[in-house]
């Protein structure tokens, strides 16, 4: 629609060049502007919106440009477009219009349609873009946040970074209205939700956004939220997430959907979600399973599915992810690569999108033992399906800037501090790849080193250790980083499995007290009643937290032991 596009530019043209008349920037040009989104949730959705007659003439001006004659067309779609027969000496003027019940089809008439699809919504986003250059925004812009169908990714390609949209129990209205329904189940019970979709749309190769999810009031399960994203987000290492919607409010309100802010569960869950994601309580996969989808495989049937539901469900173990017709904006570094042999149906309504969730296991199954055949998940990783239970690759060890932290460390540290300060050292030697047997470490090895002879070795080793331990290990293993696959000798391959299995650091001191999570000595808890925390001959002075010699390990242990000592000193102070 020529008047509606006109419309936007002068609307999205008159925002963005207005200038600020305090610093006078106009907001194309000024930082604090991160991201702009072309038209929210714009996605073409055939199965719930009538496109036949606001489509019809570019749809016949697609297939005369495809086919030159009606007679091709008839004979490439064999006479028929779904339940209806073509007259043999028609015109292109009657064949029936664009729908989801032809779309949805494995047939030419079908295939034909999710290609006009794709191509309208590339179309759309290539006007936004030649806008966007003469209004002189320079700045980053995503589009098409909605829906996770694959026939939505030639535009999606486009985006120099993702976003999308999930909600568990979105109303089947807005505000107070009577009759408004909405799912009573739980997020968790349902293998993640529309996390697990959500997850599904991430592409791996540019950065991805979740710029509106949420649990809805009143969903009873809502708490969860803060876990279920907060974990999710900061294990897969999405780069941003935002809850929707209205978090700080002035003052409050009746609780009505979607409004956070006014919601004592909805604020708790961001809370838990800040200190999962935000401060890091989970820690990111250090392994990527890349979902490739190939244009043939999207476009040969199955553009109006989505990925299947059980490869979805595999958010819990690593990041995970799609890429899309083998063009990459960045490496991806996979350490595993599943091709989906399929695809599932979605559903919802015009404000919201779901994968229809399948119940079985089999797939999933077969996954786990090849996360757990690569060293993805180690040995003694409990995960099993058939029985629910997930766990993720993430061990004990984290490596940082500064050397190793993580719980393992945190509770080997209160152990060694006192020790290193004397004066001793110590050496730690880290088997990277636990899940591996020297024996299958070598046969992984040799595949890798079969798919890149002509590959420097740092690179060739890409899928088997992260980027920021390549260097170390083979400088432990004595190997020249540059050095050609093909030149590598058995001995050299031999030292590359003894460093992997046991890369060697010392330990040469901790972070000392400005950075401690936790710290030991103190009063001594002989010298305090445990039932009240007051001090043994002195009434009326209580002790509590760290400033009694008291320390577990990391794991909730220590602040457990803190609330604990406080409720008892509060009691008491109260009653005295």
């Amino acid at each position: 629609n020529p008047a509606r596009r006109r419309n936007w530019t002068a609307g999205v043209s008159k925002i963005l060049t207005h200038r600020n008349p305090y610093t006078g920037t106009a907001l194309k040009d000024d930082p604090v502007l991160a991201l702009l989104q072309y038209y929210n949730e714009q996605d073409i959705r055939l199965d719930l919106r009538d496109y036949s007659d606001a489509f019809q003439p570019l749809w016949s001006e697609f297939l005369q440009r495809k086919y030159r004659s009606y007679s091709s067309l008839y004979a490439a779609w064999q006479g028929r477009c779904g339940d209806v027969a073509l007259p043999p000496d028609g015109s292109f003027s009657q064949v029936p219009g664009i729908s989801f019940k032809v779309a949805r089809t494995n047939t030419p008439a079908g295939i034909d349609m999710t290609r006009f699809q794709a191509e309208r919504e590339l179309e759309m986003t290539r006007f936004y873009q030649r806008e966007m250059a003469r209004i002189g925004y320079r700045g980053l812009t995503t589009q098409w946040d909605m829906a996770t169908r694959l026939v939505h990714l030639p535009a999606r390609a486009e985006m120099p970074v993702i976003t999308m949209h999930g909600y568990h129990a979105h109303p089947s209205g807005y505000g107070g209205s009577r009759g408004i329904t909405l799912n009573q189940k739980s997020p968790l019970a349902e293998g993640g939700s529309a996390v697990k979709r959500q997850r599904t749309a991430r592409w791996l190769d540019r950065p991805y956004l979740i710029t509106e999810f949420g649990f809805v009031f009143w969903n009873r399960y809502r708490h969860e939220q803060g876990l279920v994203y907060g974990a999710c987000a900061s294990l897969q290492n999405w780069n941003g997430i935002a809850c929707h919607c209205n978090q700080a409010v002035l003052y409050g309100d009746a609780l009505v959907s979607f409004q956070v802010g006014h919601d004592p569960v909805g604020r708790a869950s961001e809370l838990v979600t800040a200190f999962c994601y935000l401060r890091g309580d989970v820690r990111p996969s250090p392994h990527t399973v890349e979902i490739p989808i190939s244009e043939e495989f999207a476009f040969g049937g199955r553009a109006m599915g989505a990925i299947p539901d059980e490869l979805s469900r595999m958010w819990i173990w690593s990041r995970i992810g799609l890429t899309f017709a083998g063009r990459y904006r960045a490496p991806v570094n996979a350490d595993l690569r599943i091709t989906p042999d399929g695809t599932a149906q979605t559903g919802g309504s015009d404000m919201f999108e779901e994968i229809r969730a399948t119940r079985g296991t089999a797939g999933l199954e077969r996954y786990c033992a090849r996360l757990k055949r690569d060293g993805i998940l180690p040995g003694n990783n409990r995960s099993n399906p058939a029985r629910g239970l997930y766990e993720s690759d993430t061990g004990e060890m984290l490596f940082t800037h500064f050397g190793l932290s993580g719980p393992l460390i945190l509770s080997f540290s209160a152990k060694l501090s006192h020790e290193l300060e004397e004066g001793k050292k110590y050496r730690l030697s880290i088997d990277l790849k636990p899940g591996l047997t020297r024996e299958k470490l070598d046969e992984r090895i040799l595949r890798d080193f079969d798919e890149a002879k002509n590959t420097d070795i740092q690179n060739a080793i890409s899928k088997l250790i992260i980027s920021s331990l390549r260097l170390p290990v083979l400088k432990q293993a004595g190997i020249d980083p540059h050095k050609k696959v093909r030149d590598i000798k058995r001995a050299e391959r031999e030292a590359l499995s003894d460093s992997i299995k046991g890369l060697s650091f010392t330990v040469n001191g901790t972070r000392g007290y400005n950075e401690a999570v936790v710290t030991s000595g103190g009063v001594s808890i002989k010298e305090i009643d445990p039932k009240t925390m007051e001090a043994k001959g002195h009434p009326g002075l209580y002790f509590a937290g760290e400033v009694v010699d008291v320390h577990g390990y990391t794991g909730g242990f220590n602040i457990g032991v803190a609330a604990a000592m406080g409720h008892a000193a509060g009691t008491a102070c109260a009653r005295r």
